[in-house]
């Protein structure tokens, strides 16, 4: 390593941690101090805005420790700044056992509300709608949309924040998430019978009606049990953008 750099890589460190004289690096204390103090404020100001529930919930004292944890011990894989929420996830994902890690329910609280942030700022775009108005789901494939995410968490993460919740109760949580063609980021509550809808839809490869049989089989269900509900389900998915009917959707050889 070459000296530049590794006054460079001291530099940063002391800015991070405070810990250390100025002198190390050259600089007057003064002027280190103030180096300190924007980066501090800069992260924290990052972190705040992203996380707004999260902050809310926890206490001064602990929001702050996180952002003083973060800083010092995360080494950041992106240089852009829209990313550092991201990042903030996968240091909080990422601890051991042995590095005291936050609790799971705050790890899913920082993960549901990054992927609001994470949807928004999405470059794809949903393709114009295709197939039949409405769709025929036994010709049409639904797919699920690439600007949709399923997520499952131990704890209601959506609903954290509220009035009288406990962030540390345990209640199994199935969410989608989805950025719409009116550009807006939504969130639903989804039945383990629509989540399981969904994951069979993600490839594109069967009709809706193929779907459905392949889940009333699954679930040792008659498919005249499931296939009328659940065609009337794929259609108000598709309306709300979730699921998409592609043209010339791909099928799996023989079908």
């Amino acid at each position: 390593m070459s000296a530049s750099l590794q006054l460079q890589g001291e530099f940063a460190a002391l800015v991070r941690t405070g810990l250390g004289p100025a002198e190390q690096v050259g600089i007057e204390v003064r002027r280190l101090r103030v180096y300190r103090e924007l980066v501090e404020r800069n992260l924290q100001g990052f972190l705040d805005s992203g996380f707004p529930v999260l902050r809310r919930t926890l206490s001064g004292a602990d929001w702050a420790h996180w952002g003083r944890r973060f800083r010092i011990e995360h080494r950041c894989q992106t240089p852009f700044f829209h990313e550092i929420s991201a990042e903030f996830v996968a240091f909080l994902q990422g601890l051991a056992p042995t590095q005291a890690p936050p609790p799971v329910w705050m790890q899913e609280l920082a993960h549901y509300e990054w992927t609001e942030l994470e949807l928004d700022l999405a470059s794809e775009e949903l393709p114009t709608k295709g197939g039949s108005m409405p769709p025929n789901w036994n010709q049409d494939v639904p797919v699920l949309s690439p600007l949709a995410r399923l997520l499952q968490y131990r704890h209601p993460v959506h609903r954290i924040g509220g009035e009288g919740v406990d962030p540390e109760d345990l209640a199994p949580t199935g969410l989608v998430a989805w950025r719409d063609r009116a550009h807006q980021v939504r969130f639903m509550e989804v039945n383990p019978l629509s989540m399981a809808v969904l994951e069979l839809c993600r490839t594109g490869e069967l009709t809706g009606v193929e779907v459905l049989t392949q889940l009333a089989r699954d679930a040792q269900m008659e498919p005249a049990e499931l296939v009328p509900f659940g065609q009337t389900l794929l259609s108000d998915l598709e309306a709300k953008d979730i699921l998409l009917v592609v043209p010339d959707a791909p099928r799996c050889a023989g079908q």
